[in-house]
């Protein structure tokens, strides 16, 4: 097997090391290692795993993942023997040669090789084994799986909380680049972008082609309609649109007004999407949503649909607007109708329950584009008269679809808020007077009262010092109780043992405080690996999201932390940066975050860093005045000479 035959992977499919890693950290940062996908995707199906040792050293971290997920339902082959050792993952695993794997019914053989070769593929398919699964570390293949986790486990997993709801998949608004129209070549040809329309309507200048819109505008009422209200977010870290009121333009509760909406309704329509579902450009009455609800208002008034528009400016963040989609209330009947691209909705979507395709493209011969990415008047006019009529064709009109049973994707990360989850649902922001909503605050707010303050702080105590001490006892002064968590990671100028052990002996005397240790969870290689090459990383930027979700989500919950102390950090740019990031993650998962200031001495914050500085000179006079007893006595038992 280790001849140099024929490439099995295209050069244009190829991955080179750093595009590997890239792609590998986008998948990490958003909480889905590889080889969780492949738990959700091929189920308890054995992994045989094939690399190379320099490739396993490279990315050792995936290797660590692949144990870790799969531990004994994986098996690992080479082109050769040869044992492989995790080093601080405390673990040794050995590679077969590839010719001695004994394959089994139904694995999953995956070449984990940037260059894999054709006649390692072909050696495993002529094994003829059933139901085997082979698939290469390709551009080809991950991609697909990255489609996976950022457009199809959303779907699944709304369609799992929210049973008895179907939604329709449409195509975005996107011109037919093939036959594109006069006006459209002019807008492509000169890339004029909403931004280059305002400039001329600002100047005095009317750039639309006559009957672009229904009636006649002034160039100041045109601009008026492209108007991009502001945004806000709620404590669950949702997207809203504000309040906003003109003769053409009006949101109210987060969203657009929809003209015409029946005041008593059996069913509701929710239009989700970007600026141009929005209508940035067209009046309220000439909206996507406004025009459907014309629709359904002339041919279908029985029905009493009610069409909502929650099109927003969201630029792109498909995971912003999943939090949109999840945080509305949904009754058994329900419509919500989602933008997609139409080749990737009718491959991956066309056997999953309640979710149906509509090609909805415009097909008349109109205007339908204001400038290259949103469309005009007509062009909504014609969009929702294409989905009105996929509606009457397939029985939406008449029929409320069936409760389906859809397992949900674990983990549930990307597209699935907290609130949304199964276990709290929904029905906690599904009331709709006003005066029930302020009541429900109302009753929280003495309720609290009796909520039990239960503190964390996160620390590494290399060593401890007073400064850390001072920040337990303020953060132990404030909460009923106080866990305290000492990174496991031995990447330290003092060990893990020892370090763990100062802050104990150092905390004793504080009766409602429990140290404990971080495990692999908390501030470590797997969940935030900038954090121990901190000095190399002072002038870039990091993403801790990792670390502070897992935390918030599957942590605090399991202990009922809902306070996190932190330090100022003014030395640091790294762990400025995580308690930034901390400020943001973990409100959102009920967690409040309290900075603490430092405490100094002689006019300079107190550090740990400091203290291993003067333990470099021997200073152990200047070292007793910043650290406690405990630690003292412990650095000149292990340092003074």
């Amino acid at each position: 097997m280790s001849d140099k035959c024929e490439e099995y992977i295209d050069k244009n499919d190829r991955y080179s090391e750093q595009e590997a890693g890239a792609i590998l950290s986008k998948l990490d940062n958003n909480c889905t290692p590889l080889p969780l996908i492949f738990k959700e995707l091929y189920g308890a199906r054995r992994i045989v795993f094939y690399s190379s040792e320099p490739l396993c050293r490279r990315f050792i971290h995936l290797i660590n993942a692949f144990l870790f997920y799969y531990k004994e339902s994986i098996i690992f082959c080479s082109d050769e023997n040869f044992v492989f050792s995790g080093g601080e993952y405390e673990w040794t695993e050995k590679f077969y040669e590839l010719k001695n794997i004994n394959f089994l019914p139904g694995d999953m053989f995956f070449a984990f090789d940037l260059n894999c070769r054709k006649s390692v593929i072909d050696w495993v398919m002529n094994q003829n084994i059933k139901k085997l699964t082979v698939e290469v570390f390709r551009k080809a293949f991950i991609g697909s799986l990255v489609y996976y986790v950022f457009k199809i486990r959303p779907l699944k997993n709304f369609v799992a909380l929210n049973p008895g709801v179907n939604v329709v998949l449409i195509d975005n608004f996107t011109p037919d680049y093939e036959n594109l129209t006069a006006w459209e070549k002019y807008l492509f040809d000169n890339k004029l972008m909403r931004e280059n329309m305002t400039e001329k309507l600002k100047n005095g200048e009317d750039p639309y082609p006559e009957g672009m819109y229904s009636q006649r505008y002034s160039t100041q009422e045109l601009l008026s309609m492209h108007v991009v209200p502001d945004r806000v977010i709620d404590s669950r870290g949702v997207f809203a649109i504000k309040d906003y009121s003109s003769e053409y333009v009006n949101t109210s509760g987060g969203v657009r007004v929809t003209c015409g909406q029946p005041s008593v309704f059996k069913r509701t329509i929710h239009i989700f999407g970007g600026c141009g579902f929005f209508g940035v450009g067209v009046p309220d009455s000439s909206t996507f949503a406004s025009r459907l609800q014309d629709l359904f208002n002339i041919n279908a008034p029985q029905q009493a649909v009610k069409v909502v528009n929650h099109g927003s400016f969201i630029w792109g963040q498909h995971d912003a607007m999943w939090y949109m989609i999840n945080a509305v209330a949904y009754n058994v009947g329900d419509i919500v109708v989602i933008p997609y691209n139409q080749k990737w909705a009718q491959r991956y979507y066309k056997n999953i329950p309640a979710i149906r395709y509509a090609d909805v493209t415009a097909r008349d011969n109109v205007e339908i584009f204001n400038d290259m990415w949103h469309p005009s008047e007509p062009g909504l006019k014609i969009y929702a008269e294409n989905l009105f009529n996929f509606f009457k064709e397939n029985n939406y009109l008449n029929d409320i679809p069936q409760t389906s049973e859809i397992k949900l994707c674990r983990p549930k990360i990307f597209g699935v808020p907290p609130f949304a989850d199964a276990a709290s649902g929904n029905n906690a922001y599904s009331l709709n007077r006003e005066e029930d909503t302020e009541g429900l605050k109302k009753y929280l707010d003495k309720i609290l009262v009796y909520k039990r303050n239960i503190g964390a702080i996160v620390m590494n105590c290399n060593p401890f010092t007073l400064g850390h001490r001072y920040l337990v006892e303020y953060a132990a002064s404030r909460v009923e109780h106080l866990f305290i968590f000492v990174v496991e990671e031995d990447k330290s100028f003092f060990t893990f043992e020892d370090r763990i052990e100062l802050v104990r002996s150092g905390t004793a005397d504080i009766p409602n405080v429990t140290v404990l240790p971080s495990g692999k969870f908390i501030i470590s290689s797997l969940t935030f690996t900038d954090y121990f090459g901190k000095a190399e990383l002072q002038d870039k930027t990091i993403d801790a999201t990792l670390d502070l979700e897992i935390f918030g989500r599957n942590i605090a919950p399991a202990l009922d932390i809902n306070i996190r102390f932190l330090r100022e950090e003014p030395l640091d740019n790294v762990t400025r940066q995580y308690n930034e990031q901390m400020k943001i993650v973990l409100p959102k998962y009920g967690i409040k975050v309290i900075v603490v200031p430092r405490k100094e001495f002689d006019n300079k914050v107190i550090s740990a860093s400091r203290v291993r500085e003067l333990l470099k000179v021997n200073d152990f006079t200047s070292i007793k005045q910043l650290v406690p007893g405990t630690t003292f006595e412990y650095l000149v038992n292990k340092f003074k000479c």
